[in-house]
């Protein structure tokens, strides 16, 4: 890369006069870290002087340790078991690099002047940031454009629930202007999918004699159960306070109907989904299920997380066999998108090559298809958090192919549009490095109460 910077470099400042940077991300987590001190400290390759000016900059995730509650966690949740974590050969000094919340290595001493604390957004900044982001979503939603009361009510909700989540103490807490940017892209998936799902859910309500809720508190309501209800375990704060932040235009009766409209529409999903007789309707399998299906639609990265016998796989079966696309039984799911699944068992000695494998022949399945608006290639890394305790690193290789639909460097000037892109499911027994969750919609699943349980048996 460095040597294609200065070809690059030579040309852009001899025909254009313009700079040329070459910016290496998170480096610090890279093996290749001494390499990269030595390109930017002493300007040399290999022992050899750079040429033509190229400038660098370089990209460092935080080194935080994880609380002593969620390392017990993580051990717990079966993470290492085929070596102590103090027996680990991964360490920063004498912490394991699993105890830590991003998988960083030491800077070299050399490097250490050179950083910047760049910490991160003040409230007010990130408030204007979420304003501006709705305020663009909003100019294709219809309904939604010349209101700016509710897209300022809009706002307030999205930035209450960031707030919210940042005050957790576990992996819940890592959210950014990614979690919005991905409300807002489902917000405005309901707002047009009206008469598949929202027209649906409001005859539910109706039955049920609720108070009558408009469609953009539907569609808002649905949006941040996917991006923000459904990666807590302890749900029940969630719920009462941001109940409270719907305000008009916007109606809602309080934290039992909020809960109401979600149940509802997943249940709508759940009705169309062919489930075997002896399949349970527990709230695991139905939340499993509706997430994996507006993910795939959307192609939102979705880590499921949770401990085993909490429906993941089950879900997943069952979607690959209901989404048929035109050829499905019901006449929901002939709305949808058909779908293909292509599964990769995780495990210690996965490589980045077999996990950009998998997403080049889910791609290429894609592309061959005749009518692509209504086909999707999903790839499934199973036990992805197996794959992160290789030292191989085969989950970096996630990060171009879930940001930008691409494999990294020398594709990075292509970003792949949304709809062209592959699905993603990653299941695990416990959450993965924030980096890569941050990158996608999280859904946790805790142990089921005793009505839920019963329900199942």
């Amino acid at each position: 890369m460095v040597e294609k910077a200065e070809t690059l470099a030579s040309i852009n400042m001899t025909k254009y006069g313009i700079d040329t940077v070459l910016f290496f991300d998170e480096a610090n987590t890279s093996d290749a870290l001494g390499l990269i001190k030595e390109v930017m400290c002493d300007r040399r390759i290999n022992g050899r002087q750079i040429v033509n000016n190229v400038k660098f900059i370089a990209a460092c995730n935080p080194y935080r340790k994880h609380t002593n509650l969620m390392i017990n966690k993580l051990e717990s949740a079966g993470l290492g078991f085929f070596v102590k974590a103090s027996e680990t050969q991964q360490k920063l000094g004498k912490i394991p690099l699993r105890q830590l919340v991003y998988r960083v290595l030491d800077l070299p001493p050399s490097m250490r002047p050179l950083v910047y604390d760049f910490g991160q957004l003040n409230f007010n900044t990130e408030k204007d940031y979420i304003f501006q982001i709705v305020k663009n979503r909003c100019l294709y939603i219809p309904q939604v454009t010349e209101k700016s009361d509710v897209i300022q009510a809009v706002t307030d909700i999205l930035v209450w629930s960031q707030n919210h989540m940042r005050e957790k103490n576990d992996e819940c807490s890592f959210v950014s202007l990614r979690d919005v940017e991905r409300a807002m892209i489902v917000f405005s998936y309901f707002c047009q999918k009206k008469d598949i799902f929202i027209n649906k859910v409001a005859e539910k309500a109706e039955k049920e004699q609720k108070h009558p809720v408009d469609d953009i508190t539907r569609s808002l309501i649905l949006a941040v159960s996917v991006c923000f209800h459904a990666r807590l375990t302890n749900r029940a704060v969630f719920e009462e306070g941001v109940a409270k932040q719907f305000k008009a235009p916007l109606t809602l009766a309080g934290r039992d109907q909020f809960c109401n409209e979600i149940r509802w529409c997943q249940d709508i999903l759940l009705d169309n989904m062919k489930l075997g007789e002896n399949i349970a309707r527990n709230a695991a399998l139905r939340e499993n299920i509706f997430m994996m299906v507006i993910c795939i639609e959307l192609r939102i990265p979705l880590f499921l997380v949770g401990k085993p016998g909490s429906s993941k796989s089950l879900a997943k079966s069952i979607v690959s066999t209901s989404m048929l696309g035109r050829a499905s039984e019901k006449e929901l799911m002939k709305e949808m998108k058909a779908v293909q699944m292509f599964s990769y068992q995780c495990s210690q000695l996965s490589t980045p090559e077999s996990v950009i494998e998998v997403f080049e022949v889910a791609k290429s399945f894609q592309t061959e298809e005749q009518d692509v608006g209504s086909y999707v290639s999903v790839v499934v890394l199973d036990e992805v958090g197996l794959a992160e305790d290789s030292p191989n690193l085969p989950l970096k290789a996630l990060h171009p192919l879930l940001e930008d639909g691409t494999e990294g460097a020398d594709s990075s000037l292509q970003i792949v549009s949304r709809e062209q892109r592959v699905a993603f499911i990653g299941i695990s027994n416990w959450a993965l490095d924030p980096a890569k969750m941050n990158r996608g919609v999280m859904v946790t699943r805790g142990d089921p109460d005793e009505t839920e349980l019963e329900l199942s048996a």
